[in-house]
């Protein structure tokens, strides 16, 4: 198959059956893969790799797959990294959400957690399906204000100035540019749920796909 992808993050790339000739992959740097025969097959050589490829993974131009390929993670967005640095606040290591008033409850705290992605998803939902407004009554901090704050400062859904977020290639065209708004809404949620496992109950460890 033929792809020409945008950057991806966390991408584990299966290593292909060993070919006759094949030599020996030269050792990759972190985030890279090592080059084998180049110039066999399509002329641009062939890319194998074990295990997973950390960090960003930039592909230009076009690239012959043979094999198994496996793509984990999420594509980030102008809008995707404004809403995690607005939800995660100055030091990403210490999330401002969710709020400290409510991660510090002995009881309640779980129902008004999941009040907070409910107020979420159906704030995003409702701006991209109908056109409403995010509510305006959220208390500070909490994902009411946020999100306000994000849409205010973004313009998002829109996709043309003064609108900052645009929607990234292969997808900014008229077809697929709706899709992935939603999409953004899907992924929001991802997110959201990171940063309360880094901060709630038996957090710390990352959630798979590790990135």
């Amino acid at each position: 198959m033929i792809m020409n992808p945008p950057e991806l993050t966390n991408i584990s790339v299966a290593k292909r059956p060993a070919m006759e000739g094949d030599t020996e992959p030269k050792v990759s740097e972190p985030g890279t893969v090592a080059l084998v025969n180049p110039g066999r097959g399509t002329g641009n050589g062939v890319a194998i790799a074990d295990g997973s490829v950390s960090g960003a993974f930039v592909i230009s131009g076009m690239i012959g797959v043979t094999g198994n390929v496996k793509v984990t993670g999420t594509i980030e967005s102008a809008f995707l990294a404004k809403l995690r640095e607005k939800f995660s606040g100055a030091n990403p290591d210490e999330p401002i959400w969710p709020p400290d008033a409510i991660m510090q409850m002995d009881e309640g705290r779980d129902a008004l957690v999941a009040q907070e992605f409910i107020d979420v998803f159906r704030a995003l939902f409702m701006l991209r399906e109908a056109g409403d407004p995010p509510p305006a009554d959220g208390a500070e901090g909490s994902a009411k204000k946020l999100l306000a704050q994000l849409i205010a400062e973004t313009g998002w859904p829109d996709f043309e100035a003064p609108a900052t977020v645009p929607v990234p290639p292969p997808w900014d065209n008229t077809d697929d540019r709706d899709p992935f708004r939603r999409y953004e809404i899907s992924a929001a949620m991802d997110v959201l749920m990171r940063l309360y496992h880094a901060k709630g109950p038996a957090g710390g460890s990352d959630l798979p796909p590790d990135r």
